[in-house]
């Protein structure tokens, strides 16, 4: 089969904002470049927010920004921000825990201390600009504390340069979920035990993970009433986002961002000097790069921005942090022309790039033990085929016809499964319609697009 450039493509996909397929969870962009599922990222790739900017720790309660502390499965622990917004008045409220997109967090590209001085919050949904604080200010609004999560990677605690800390859209980021509603019951104020989970495209992984019965999780989710999960946007399954159905276009989110999507679930950071190292680090990436894959995967993620070239503009964060600033480096590095996947890539990571295709018109299962890293690693982090089963009595997917990340089969694997474990909640729609985009769904303009699903299920799951 014919494979395009799958080194560019991960990086469209890391950064967001492209007609292309990598850009299948890079949220409502307008403009290449220009907005995500969590952020609006400038020219320089750096994100701006005005924001209060406490370092509470998690101990003082209220509205507003604050920073938690979210215990891991490895017995470490992230450092991590979160936005809370409650109605003026009224004690015991229902939780309701946000999970925004995919966003500039393979790589520390947001080093300020807090989340002051950039923006993550804001984005552009639907007919609004409107980012996960207004999330939260929705949800207050409808009569819930909102509780936005920002993950790892955010401000102060984020790795330096030469070190990246994944997102893995698997325990950990379930974990700082889990923490935040935890937070919201016991120190905020106004909140209770009851808990709704809500996992906007690439939310939806973790979102899901959190409702699930993995071991991992258990003491996070204790004294926890977990009433509903709402995905919305995404089916929790890496391999079908990963691959067009039947592949027409080609565009395959793998390379090294699936190296990294490997490394985190084995490794809490990856340290530019276990690259080449006798690590597990340095044993994967041997496996499945070629010695210029290995210089650019380097160069590109670990080392800062070339501010000599005019597309940098922002120093001491790495370049993946923004599109024409990689581009240019790695034009640079190569001459002036692309390389090309043969020059990158061993082996294993064309085998997953064929089997991804031969996998996703269907939303084919490979199984729990594929003998290739790569697909093996995505399948064990997507919930929509790994979980064993859900702890929460409820599940509500929500998929737009009209979302630029729809995939019919995939939906169909996902009812399934939510079915055959007895989750799925009888409101469930049929998918929602063609008007209805990749940010419409929690749109005040486009009420029927997601919001009322949504609002809908949160009043029936919280009045059981």
């Amino acid at each position: 089969m014919h494979h395009s450039k799958l080194f560019i493509a991960l990086f469209a996909l890391a950064c967001t904002g492209s007609s292309a397929l990598p850009s299948r969870d890079a949220g409502p962009a307008s403009d290449a470049g220009a907005a995500n599922d969590a952020g609006s990222v400038d020219d320089a790739g750096m994100a701006r927010l005005d924001a209060t900017d406490p370092t509470d720790g998690g101990a003082i309660g209220g509205n507003g920004m604050h920073r938690i502390t979210v215990p891991l499965p490895s017995g470490g622990s992230d450092e991590v921000w979160i936005y809370a917004a409650a109605p003026p008045a009224g004690a015991d409220l229902p939780v309701v825990v946000y999970g925004h997109g995919l966003n500039v967090e393979l790589t520390n590209c947001a080093p300020e201390a807090g989340p002051g001085g950039f923006d993550s919050f804001t984005s552009v949904l639907g007919d609004h600009a409107f980012g996960v604080d207004s999330v939260a200010e929705l949800l207050a609004e409808e009569g819930y504390l909102g509780i936005a999560v920002l993950y790892r990677n955010k401000g102060d605690g984020a790795p330096g340069v030469g070190r990246v800390r994944v997102r893995d859209h698997h325990l950990r980021d379930a974990s700082a979920l889990l923490a935040a509603a935890a937070w919201a019951r016991d120190v905020h104020g106004q909140g209770s035990d009851r808990v709704a989970v809500i996992g906007f495209s690439m939310g939806t992984w973790p979102a899901m993970w959190a409702g699930s019965d993995a071991p991992e999780l258990a003491s996070l989710q204790a004294g926890l009433d977990l009433r509903t999960v709402v995905l919305q946007g995404q089916t929790a399954n890496h391999l079908t986002n990963a691959a067009e159905p039947g592949c027409g276009r080609g565009e395959l989110p793998i390379g090294t961002y699936a190296i990294l999507e490997a490394l985190g679930k084995m490794v809490d950071e990856v340290r530019v000097e276990d690259l080449r190292g006798d690590t597990v680090v340095g044993e994967l990436v041997a496996e499945l790069l070629l010695p210029l894959g290995v210089d650019l995967f380097e160069e590109i993620y670990f080392m800062p921005s070339d501010t000599t070239l005019t597309q940098c503009l922002v120093e001491h964060i790495p370049a993946i942090c923004s599109r024409p600033c990689f581009r240019a480096m790695i034009a640079r590095r190569t001459g002036g022309v692309m390389p090309d996947d043969r020059d990158l890539y061993r082996a294993p990571m064309f085998e997953a790039a064929d089997l991804l295709c031969e996998l996703s018109p269907t939303a084919g299962d490979p199984g729990v033990d594929h003998p290739n890293p790569v697909i093996r690693t995505m399948r064990a982090g997507s919930p929509a085929l790994s979980a064993n089963a859900m702890i929460v009595p409820r599940v509500l997917p929500l998929f737009a016809v009209g979302d630029s990340n729809y995939h019919e089969a995939s939906l169909e694997l996902l009812t399934r499964r939510l079915v055959d474990m007895d989750v799925i909640t009888p409101a469930t729609p049929v998918p929602l319609g063609e008007e209805c985009e990749h940010g419409s769904y929690l749109s005040r303009g486009r009420p029927q697009c997601g919001l009322d699903h949504t609002l809908e299920e949160l009043t029936l799951a919280f009045a059981e």
